[in-house]
């Protein structure tokens, strides 16, 4: 089993090699040869970071390690995504999408209009509500489907004005048929989405801080700085290692969240002293990091207020 100095050690090779201008092909093809050394989701999201030449690899390598540690029982040899955003948004009452059981077959319907990696995913995981009603709510359920099944349509969208790499898309279900073993155990919503979230958040930020200190070792950016990085990342690999669903990670999350948020304003002047050009394109990214912003304001609320009614994890 891996310890933090394997990866640490791992993460100053890595950060000493030249690294630049790759396409994703190549940058995914480097992560992928590097994960299969570690056992950890979150020590694969540290070092695919430390691969990336560009912000946008970094959160691919924080998102795909992050779906593979939350779905681990399929495959993940390609790009995936979990879809839960429709017209009336990502709550548990904006889920249209159903699943329902015709005939003997199980069958998609619906719409989902905002696909993380949507042109590039090879499968899906979708929230759909059922027609089981449990403690007054309707189930919601997460089920696996391939691209390229029959009822399934894949709609680019516009691309963002930050991570132009990562694509979006809608994706249309009509009486999509999905096997019975791709439907997943449990609440779809407290079991997969909400708990997604929070391993999302850690993986991401983790990713994020690897291809900052290798751009930071690579570019000679004060040790003091490169050691507050590094602090980051160790906290943040603890982090990856706790139960999601705990009040005291979600505590924790929140205050490496504004040390994460506090360190970034400080890198930036050594960034672009260093590498005005590259400096321009991170400028332009990490707006990437403001997206789950609410919902981690959100959870640091409740996180607090579980404290306050001795609902400890």
């Amino acid at each position: 089993m891996a310890i933090a100095n394997d990866v640490m050690g791992r993460l100053f090779e890595i950060s000493h090699l030249s690294v630049g201008d790759l396409s994703t092909v190549q940058w995914k093809t480097l992560f992928d040869d590097e994960r299969a050394n570690w056992q950890h989701s979150i020590d694969q999201a540290l070092l695919g970071g430390v691969l990336a030449d560009r912000t946008a690899f970094a959160f691919s390598s924080g998102y795909l390690s992050a779906l593979r540690l939350m779905f681990p029982n399929f495959i993940h040899d390609g790009f995936a995504s979990l879809c839960v955003t429709e017209e009336e948004g990502n709550h548990p009452k904006a889920i249209k999408t159903t699943l329902k059981n015709q005939n003997g077959q199980w069958v998609l319907n619906g719409l989902k209009t905002f696909v993380t990696g949507g042109c590039d995913a090879e499968q899906l995981f979708i929230a759909a509500t059922t027609d089981k009603v449990v403690d007054g709510r309707q189930q919601i359920r997460v089920v696996r489907v391939l691209m390229g099944q029959q009822g399934m349509t894949v709609t680019a969208l516009p691309t963002l004005p930050f991570v132009p790499e990562v694509s979006h898309a809608t994706v249309r279900f009509d009486n999509a048929i999905i096997n019975v073993a791709d439907i997943l155990p449990g609440d779809g919503y407290s079991g997969y989405v909400k708990l997604f979230r929070t391993i999302e958040d850690i993986h991401v930020s983790m990713a994020i801080l690897g291809y900052v200190v290798r751009t930071g070792i690579s570019q000679q950016w004060s040790e003091l700085l490169v050691e507050q990085i590094l602090a980051l990342i160790l906290s943040h690999r603890q982090l990856g290692l706790l139960d999601p669903s705990c009040t005291m990670t979600h505590l924790a999350l929140a205050g490496a969240r504004h040390q994460m948020e506090v360190l970034l304003e400080q890198i930036d002047v050594e960034w672009e002293k260093a590498d005005k050009k590259g400096f321009e394109f991170w400028a332009r990214d990490k707006a990437l990091l403001k997206i789950a912003g609410k919902a981690g304001r959100q959870r640091r609320k409740n996180a607090w207020a579980a404290i306050d009614s001795s609902q400890k994890c």
